[in-house]
């Protein structure tokens, strides 16, 4: 039956009586009449909603730390951004992220800081699905378990996308494998909490500087984007998106097999004018690059061969992009310790009740600031990459902020994390085991 709005809310889906459920279900009406160029409000055949639910993933800067996962409440979403798959249900990447952002707010649990921050990041973000809810160890990120990294998006501005062909799987999140024997498990443990089987998706977000952290080469070689199913399939391309790539492949043309754009690929080329030296558009600058190596399957390993032939070696991607090897490979290991760093916690803060009887003394001064010194410049790291920060924002941190930390930021160089790592990390506590 049609409400006001003209939405079909049927029961054995949505229960169109709720103010919030009618209010986001209008939303995505309007939505699809804009993107389909429908303009009667009674069109019908927009009108069915289901539930959805989403296991949402903030993956970890160190493969020793488990990433963030929360299960979303059930979320109202209209079945013409669904759309089937061999029996799978799936739907536009951009489509759950603004399910997700539109509703997470409005729910009564609790949500983690991580993902609330990550899903009003206002800068692209990288993004992976999988078909199987398996987070643990090191090896969660395999193909085994359906793992695929998906198009970046922006998650603040992400909008409803009506999927429009079977060239859309490359954007396409599908539902868990309910067939696997960890899925079984998860739903036994979670399905009590209103978690939609049929219609429960894996998202999982890597904010910046995470992928260079996230361990050995096969966590990374799913990365290339593939079609569900076989051949026969009516909406599925008769073939592997591998395929395209042969040994005769020029990198322009595997950028544009892979879902590189050329604005992510000029954001990842070197940049050696001085006006970007500023620690964040040089960080900025190292995980564009970053991003476009994960989509290669080479960020962890030196090259990777896909199935039409095509190899892909990290060496000469970054030669393409203007870098050398020696300064990448110097970068990711500054940075990547930076990532870490900002997780952990100071053993004393040498600026905060200190008490001692040479206090007062030349060598103690000397000490104390040098101590004080280092603590700033620490500070300086978590504010850069902290949830929220600057690299999420793009923000550039001011030096006449009232924020210390952001000053601190501010006056941040490339050359602090190299000349200062080392007595940094004598200082920092161990690194959480869990």
């Amino acid at each position: 039956m049609a409400n006001a709005t003209g939405l079909q809310t049927s029961s054995a889906h949505v229960d169109g009586g709720d103010d919030r459920v009618r209010e986001s279900l209008a939303l995505q009406f309007k939505a699809c009449k804009r993107v389909v160029g429908v303009g009667d409000p009674d069109f019908c055949s927009l009108g069915s909603a289901r539930h959805v639910t989403c296991t949402i993933v903030v993956a970890s800067g160190s493969p020793d730390l488990r990433p963030i996962t929360y299960n979303s409440e059930p979320m109202p979403l209209l079945e013409s951004f669904m759309v089937d798959r061999i029996g799978v249900c799936a739907l536009r990447i951009e489509s759950l992220v603004y399910a997700m952002r539109e509703s997470i707010p409005l729910s009564a649990a609790p949500v983690p800081a991580a993902v609330q921050n990550v899903l009003s990041a206002q800068t692209a973000v990288d993004v992976a699905t999988m078909r199987v809810p398996f987070f643990s160890g090191r090896d969660w990120q395999s193909t085994e378990y359906g793992f695929r990294m998906l198009p970046s998006c922006i998650p603040a501005s992400a909008e409803m996308v009506v999927p429009s062909g079977s060239h859309d799987n490359v954007s396409l999140v599908f539902a868990i494998d309910l067939e696997h024997p960890k899925t079984v498990d998860f739903l036994r443990m979670w399905q009590v909490t209103g978690i939609q089987p049929e219609t429960h998706f894996i998202c999982i977000f890597f904010p910046p500087l995470t992928l260079a952290a996230l361990g050995p080469p096969a966590q990374r070689q799913s990365c290339l984007p593939r079609s569900e199913g076989s051949a026969g399939g009516a909406d599925v391309p008769p073939m592997d998106f591998g395929q395209q790539l042969t040994p005769s492949t020029s990198f322009d043309e595997a950028c544009t097999i892979l879902g590189v754009s050329r604005d992510e690929v000029e954001k990842g080329r070197y940049r050696a004018d001085t006006a970007h030296k500023a620690l964040l558009f040089m960080v900025q600058n190292w995980a564009a690059s970053t991003h476009i190596l994960a989509k290669f399957c080479v960020s962890q390993s030196p090259e990777h061969t896909f199935p039409g032939g095509y190899v892909a070696r990290r060496t000469s991607i970054l030669t393409s992009l203007g870098w050398g090897e020696i300064s990448f490979s110097k970068k990711t290991k500054w940075y990547t310790w930076a990532s870490q760093a900002a997780c952990r916690s100071w053993k004393q803060d040498p600026v905060a009740g200190i008490s001692h009887p040479l206090q007062s003394t030349f060598i103690f001064s000397f000490i104390l600031d040098s101590d004080s010194a280092l603590y700033g410049k620490w500070r300086g790291i978590c504010f850069l990459w902290k949830q929220g920060g600057p690299l999420i924002t793009g923000k550039l941190p001011l030096e006449s902020s009232g924020d210390r930390d952001e000053r601190a930021t501010a006056g941040l160089i490339q050359r602090d994390l190299e000349a200062s790592r080392v007595a940094i990390e004598a200082r920092l506590a161990p690194m959480p085991s869990s």
